[in-house]
């Protein structure tokens, strides 16, 4: 058996051109060249996998190149060029500083670098992975970095460039390498299969591609792993088997249920993707992925953000054209509560299968939101008690089928939302809703037609008044109940009819006595319904003053005050008292008259002889005849 080389060494680049997807370094290094102004010190940095060590490779083959081409590219046949290919070039040394991380190594790479090129001009070192140097290496390496021979050039290559240290960053020229973008990895795959005479579905190397993450080499890797696994046909559904995608037909199949509000469709449908082995996550993070996608073309502008082929574009542009913004806007809400919440859940497939509920039953939320709604442009929908229509004088400006009524968009609501507050009309249903129930059921008069187009002037209160508008709005109360069906992202409509409703049913407000005389009761009752004596006592000490809509609190200490801090039934008990005011509580900390009295006064040892000498004035002889001092005692 052969040995075999996998594709990312077999068909790493040898050339400047050669690189994938990072021109903005390759031909700023050509450039450079063509100059005669290559640095002394470069650090190539970036993300695994986008070609860092190869383009270190290829600067310094192109350096020491005897026949630079007139692309400045090395011509590939001279000796160092050969030499360097067989990897025995003397010239250029390699080095991996994640295993040779010591002091002791930069001093042996300091004495190498002060001995000249035995061939070339110029003694490239290409230090890997340097942010494994120790400190004191770093430390170690500044001079010789800073000031190195004139044929001395460092190449440094590392992906964590927030651990080197700013004197080491300051004396390099930095190269930030980006992420391969799909795009780019996928023509790269293609030549490799058409070296390689392999069979390939376009689809299958977007799918690796993505799958990579932005890393070349990675790509490469997952493409020998389906080079195998397909034995040379590398197809959609061999990828997907071996990588285990969730197949995006999965997602566009649950979007088509969702829109139509088929919730046992859906539920089936997720059955069968936890059948197939995926996980619940997987899942959410792929439907997140595909709603974004509809998002993104239906926006207009952001088309370009979609990854795929122009088939799988165009599939999602016919599924984006069914939907309104409102709606994606919607569902990708909940799927993003339901990711965002599912590690916390306990049973995960019922988490899921509740945010599908939510989103399938949207538009029949949404139907009923908009079923008292009709402006101008709009037909509503014929009612279910009367049979009546509202007229429509112009055509709609959005023309997207829908099931049922066409769904409107955020600002054609919010547009309706402020009609209706300016004129606020009650609807049939609406006014017959609120209307007193008659007695007795009288017949109808038939109405009186007419030759014109308007419509005729019934004898009842069925149908709206001569004087109203054509487009009836619902009333508050109907409105609220109908958007109450489910959470949207527009709710601030309701907060302000609540908080309207709230400031409109004003209760009367009590003095200042009446209020300290609820406060007072309140206060008593608490203390005499409870069990504990010093909390009984702290209550009772405790003096209740109203001033200023405050409510002070004044105890003897500061155990009073956090024992009766703890009572939060007794501030609960006081807010019902003082409704519909919510008064500052304040303590006040006042000691008794007991616990105010001075303290007594320290005695020096002269105070307590002045004391001892009143009580027994022999003292005084005691203290001569012994030759003693006051303040010897």
């Amino acid at each position: 058996m052969s040995q075999f080389i996998v594709s990312a060494r077999k068909y790493r680049p040898q050339r400047f051109d050669d690189v994938v997807g990072q021109d903005h370094i390759t031909t700023t290094l050509k450039n450079a060249i063509r100059q005669n102004k290559v640095a002394h010190a470069f650090l190539f940095c970036g993300p695994r996998g986008v070609g860092k060590t190869t383009t270190a490779r290829i600067l310094a083959k192109t350096i020491n190149c005897e026949n630079i081409t007139e692309d400045y590219e090395a011509c590939g046949i001279c000796a160092s060029c050969v030499a360097f290919q067989k990897k025995n070039a003397p010239n250029i040394i390699e080095l991996d500083a994640a295993s040779n991380n010591s002091v002791e190594y930069i001093r042996n790479l300091n004495e190498q670098v002060r001995i000249p090129p035995a061939q070339g001009n110029y003694k490239l070192f290409i230090i890997d992975e340097v942010h494994m140097l120790s400190l004191a290496a770093f430390n170690a390496f500044l001079k010789t970095l800073e000031e190195p021979p004139p044929f001395a050039i460092f190449i440094l290559a590392t992906t964590e460039k927030h651990k080197i240290l700013p004197t080491i960053l300051s004396r390099c020229q930095i190269y930030d390498f980006k992420r391969n973008k799909v795009q780019d990895i996928i023509p790269h795959l293609a030549n490799i299969c058409d070296a390689e005479e392999l069979k390939y579905d376009q689809e299958a190397l977007h799918l690796i591609a993505e799958k990579a993450d932005g890393a070349l080499r990675d790509a490469l890797s997952i493409f020998d792993r389906m080079v195998s696994f397909s034995d040379g046909n590398i197809s959609y559904e061999s990828v997907i088997d071996q990588l285990n995608i969730l197949d995006y037909d999965y997602f566009f199949t649950l979007v088509d249920h969702l829109i139509v509000g088929d919730l046992s469709s859906s539920y089936l449908l997720f059955n069968q993707i936890l059948e197939k082995g995926f996980n619940p996550e997987v899942f959410l993070q792929g439907l997140q992925e595909h709603l974004r996608q509809l998002l993104m073309i239906q926006l207009g502008n952001t088309a370009f953000l979609v990854n795929g082929s122009q088939d799988l574009l165009n599939r999602y542009t016919n599924q984006a054209n069914q939907a309104t913004r409102d709606f994606l806007l919607t569902l990708l809400d909940l799927a993003n509560e339901c990711d965002v919440n599912y590690r916390f859940a306990q049973n995960k497939r019922l988490h899921v299968e509740i945010s599908l509920m939510k989103m399938a039953y949207f538009p029949h939320a949404r139907q009923q939101d908009i079923s008292g709604f009709s402006s101008p442009g709009e037909t509503a929908p014929p009612s279910k008690k009367n049979g009546t229509k509202s007229l429509s004088s112009q055509p709609t400006a959005r023309t997207t089928p829908t099931s049922g009524p066409r769904a409107k968009t955020v600002e054609e609501t919010k547009s309706d939302y402020k009609t209706s507050e300016k004129n606020p009309v009650k609807t049939d249903q609406s006014a017959r809703r609120d209307a007193p129930a008659p007695t007795k059921e009288e017949p109808r008069p038939p109405a009186a037609s007419t030759s014109h187009s308007q419509p005729s002037s019934p004898a009842t209160g069925d149908a709206p008044s001569p004087t109203a508008p054509e487009s009836t709005t619902p009333s508050k109360k109907s409105r609220r109940r109908a958007r109450k069906l489910l959470p949207t992202l527009d709710a601030m409509d309701e907060i302000i009819e609540e908080v309207e409703q709230n400031d409109a049913n004003n209760q009367v407000v009590p003095d200042d006595d009446e209020l300290i005389e609820m406060v007072q009761k309140t206060w008593k009752n608490f203390a005499e319904n409870n069990s504990s004596p010093s909390l009984v006592s702290f209550l009772k000490d405790a003096e209740l003053r109203w001033a200023d809509d405050k409510l002070f609190i004044t105890v003897t200490s500061q155990l009073a005050k956090s024992s009766i801090l703890d009572q939060r039934t007794l501030f609960e008990q006081l807010r019902d008292a003082t409704a519909p005011l919510t008064p500052e509580i304040v303590f006040v900390i006042k000691p008794s008259d007991s616990a105010a009295k001075k303290a007594p006064k320290i005695l020096t040892t002269k105070d307590k002889y002045e004391a001892l000498r009143k009580a027994n004035p022999n003292l005084e002889n005691l203290i001569k005849e012994l030759n003693m001092k006051v303040e010897d005692i």
